[in-house]
């Protein structure tokens, strides 16, 4: 492989998932009526606006294309974590990036955050006379306890991954740690199915199938099944439409369910052959809860290609329209030089005990 292979995976890995993300944006929930309607096409094809109605019913622009949502806004936060420890993080690292007050944190990431700040401020063992605290979990990775499952974990996850190229066992567990954080069980583990495609994205030579079959060696028994029947309709479908149509009638679960998040990130990438854009677009043309979805494919699908099969015009849409997110170009080199601290830490670990074996 030539030198720079994996920096040029994990920018296609970073940018890809934050395009996907911005791709399926401006239709996320929306019913293919209300899509027509407000752009004019059934079947997303490129990049869109983001476009509400106005108090007279008219089409309105809110937002110009490439503005990414709450999926990109934690994946960065994660990323941030990364750069300031300089190698692998853990789920207290990734909790000391989060804030109350965080605007981006709706619904369930929400419930998680408020959590996550009474368990860590609120209840502190000298607060109660005590040397430790024997009925509270203040630990991060306790935060997620109790809430119900949720596509919070599944769409920051992806840059765990890129610290495991070609270990997708290790990037599962480290992705099921970080994400109990804000989630736990169901949505914890599908968060380290998402890391262990990731790594397995990250492998010379490797295809759709071999990462869709990896993702399916870590899944919980119940999102096996899915993951494989889903994997069924795949082989019976020509298109996404198709695919959609039948997953529709025979498996749909839940609109924030994590298991049907990542089992149609899956159909997609494997529709596109693996192809960043064609896969991404199958991605948010399956409707629902299209920008954690197409997210994942695309961080996978970016991860896969590499940056320079990811379209110009989509990466500098993103860029224009970050406002105060940073760059994805700067996160890609902290997680890269991240990586690079960790060979260098995994080389000293082997050469100092080779010698005692």
């Amino acid at each position: 492989m030539d030198a720079g292979w994996l920096k040029s995976r994990i920018e296609g890995a970073m940018y890809g998932g934050a395009i996907g993300d911005a791709v399926g944006g401006p239709v996320e929930g929306r019913p293919r009526d209300l899509i027509e309607e407000l752009h004019g096409i059934r079947e997303v094809t490129d990049m869109l606006p983001y476009v509400i109605k106005d108090e007279n019913g008219k089409p309105k622009v809110k937002a110009q294309p490439g503005k990414t949502t709450d999926d990109t806004h934690f994946k960065n936060l994660l990323c941030q974590a990364i750069k300031k420890k300089g190698g692998r993080v853990d789920a207290e690292d990734f909790a000391n990036e989060l804030t109350l007050d965080d605007k981006f944190a709706y619904l369930i990431m929400r419930m998680g955050l408020i959590k996550l700040h009474l368990l860590r401020h609120n209840y502190t063992a000298d607060g109660y006379g005590q040397s430790h605290m024997p009925v509270v979990d203040t630990a991060a990775h306790h935060g997620g306890k109790g809430l119900p499952p949720a596509n919070g974990a599944v769409m920051m996850i992806s840059p765990v991954g890129m610290l495991y190229p070609g270990q997708p066992h290790e990037a599962y567990l480290a992705g099921y740690e970080i994400a109990c954080a804000i989630q736990q069980g169901y949505s914890a583990d599908m968060a380290g199915v998402v890391a262990s495609g990731v790594a397995a994205a990250l492998i010379p030579d490797t295809n759709a199938r071999s990462i869709a079959d990896t993702m399916m060696e870590y899944a919980p028994q119940s999102a096996k099944a899915l993951l494989e029947a889903t994997l069924e309709l795949v082989d019976k479908s020509a298109d996404m439409p198709t695919f959609r149509e039948a997953f529709h009638e025979k498996l749909l679960i839940h609109f924030l369910d994590p298991g049907e998040v990542v089992a149609v990130a899956v159909a997609g990438l494997l529709l596109g052959d693996g192809k960043f854009e064609e896969s991404t677009l199958n991605a948010v043309n399956f409707g629902r809860d299209t920008d954690s979805i197409a997210t994942i494919t695309g961080a996978i699908a970016g991860a896969l290609n590499g940056i320079s099969a990811i379209p110009d015009r989509w990466i500098k849409a993103v860029d224009d329209s970050r406002k105060d997110e940073p760059l994805q170009s700067e996160m890609a080199a902290g997680v890269y030089q991240a990586l690079r601290n960790e060979l260098t830490s995994a080389r000293e670990w082997s050469d100092r005990y080779s010698a005692l074996l």
